[in-house]
């Protein structure tokens, strides 16, 4: 969120203050390489097929499996151009299960263990390495843990490319860039449990593909190359994603920007019923599909499923909360709108995906706008502007959030205006969150920030560390 502006005159308090701020786009999006060739259309040899910006054999592919974008997800194998279970494993219709130590099908398709128990000779048993140690009374629970969410929003490497690529601008996705792998392992040496990494917050890549009427037609580039990657690294280090799928900036007006790379809108594709369940089946559920089913899974903690909403939102709340801020240069929907597109997203990845499911909210303004949506628990952003209005000191409780536990997404790496790092941290330790992600690796002065992150996650070494 380092691309806030705000102005000093607040004409009433909270309204008026969220009215007087603005985004702008400076600082996020990367210049375009002058002179970019034209991708070769059939660059294939043999009997490969060109899929998503590399030759693959639709034979073997489990990303493409038969035809381009079918994906084999959740166990299941591509052989002979179709997806079927490996030797020892069940068709159970979504994933392919081993039934004797699959929590999510023990014993038989679609018999879940509930936490604390393992599947284990196709039977549901109390899992004897579950012993939480150092429970953190109203944190966030994952696997048989329950802690102080605790770590920093990374929140990219490169802006829209991480996941899938930006080939008209020569932009690599993680599968490819090993530079991911030293800002994880940054991270993580300095304390980082949880890690919060945006996925699509614009279409300037290639992980989404349109046809000429603006529908999502599929996944491409390397997006689910990425994704294993991303958790793979995860695992390696020891850290747990919050993927964030969206962003408002994904509402900004359709452009170009003088290069080879469309800017299509996420406004017409939420509005419009047929374009939304295409990009549901044709990206959100392959992708859900691919996380669910990598030997790595349990290291993707949670979806974000947009950051910030309420700036690409106008007119009032449905629950009385102030009405939305209309940020400027988007293409603007309102609550019921946004509520529906999110409520759809939200029931494909609890189809697909056993990982929690969050929303990164503006502000706590807006602390009842989420409450009708299927959500494990809130995230709130603040920054001074925000600070000014509705405190850090305040609780959720004081706030008017009871209902779920609340995680304090983003803030700072240095602190605010009225209180250092280590004072808000240990306010919301004290007051009743689950949890705080700092902002974030590449801004607000990590560098001098990470001592300060590193002490807290070494005085509660236990409560912040899954």
């Amino acid at each position: 969120m380092r691309h806030w502006t705000c102005h000093p005159f607040v004409a009433a308090l909270p309204l008026g203050l969220v009215a007087a701020c603005s985004t702008g786009a400076g600082g996020l999006e990367p210049a375009p390489d002058e002179g970019d060739a034209a991708v070769e259309l059939n660059p294939c040899r043999g009997d490969d097929e060109y899929c998503g910006g590399e030759c693959v054999d639709l034979q073997t592919n489990p990303y493409h499996c038969g035809e381009c974008r079918h994906v084999c997800g959740n166990g299941f194998d591509c052989v002979d151009a179709g997806c079927s279970c490996a030797e020892g494993r069940t068709d159970c219709g979504t994933a392919c299960a081993d039934l004797d130590s699959n929590p999510n099908h023990c014993g038989e398709c679609g018999r879940a263990c509930g936490p604390g128990f393992a599947c284990v000779h196709g039977e549901c048993a109390s899992d004897a390495s579950c012993n939480d140690a150092c429970p953190f009374a109203g944190g966030i629970t994952w696997g048989c843990r329950r802690r102080f969410m605790y770590g920093s929003n990374f929140a990219w490497n490169q802006f829209a490319a991480d996941f899938g690529g930006v080939p008209a601008w020569g932009d690599v996705g993680t599968s490819m860039n090993g530079a991911v792998r030293t800002d994880l392992a940054e991270m993580a040496n300095h304390g980082a449990s949880v890690i919060r990494w945006w996925v699509v917050p614009d279409f300037r890549g290639a992980a989404v593909q349109f046809d000429d009427t603006g529908t999502p037609t599929g996944w491409g580039g390397t997006l689910l190359a990425d994704l294993e990657r991303a958790l793979e690294l995860a695992d390696e280090h020891d850290l747990y994603l919050m993927l964030c799928l969206f962003s408002f900036d994904a509402f900004r007006v359709t452009r170009r920007d003088g290069s080879a790379v469309p800017y299509p809108n996420l406004h017409p594709v939420a509005t419009d019923p047929n374009k939304r369940a295409a990009l549901l089946e044709n990206v959100v559920r392959p992708l859900a599909r691919t996380a669910e089913g990598s030997p790595h899974r349990d290291h993707l903690i949670a979806w974000d499923v947009i950051n910030e909403p309420e700036g690409a939102m106008t007119g009032p709340s449905l629950y009385d909360d102030p009405d939305f801020p209309a940020w400027d240069g988007l293409e603007h929907v309102t609550h019921e709108e946004m509520e529906t597109f999110l409520a759809d997203v939200i029931g494909v990845l609890r189809e697909e995906s056993t990982a929690l499911v969050t929303l990164g909210s503006v502000a706590t303004f807006w602390g009842q706008s989420w409450r009708g949506l299927d959500l494990d628990f809130y995230q709130f952003h603040i920054y001074d502007w925000i600070d000014e209005a509705h405190p850090y000191s305040g609780s959720p409780t004081e706030y008017g959030i009871t209902d779920k536990p609340v995680v304090m997404g983003e803030f700072p790496n240095t602190g605010l205006s009225s209180a250092s790092y280590p004072t808000l941290l240990e306010s919301w330790y004290a007051n009743g969150y689950a949890g705080a992600l700092s902002w974030s690796l590449t801004d607000f002065d990590w560098e001098s920030a990470r001592v300060d992150i590193l002490d807290f996650a070494e005085r509660y070494s236990c409560e912040t560390s899954y």
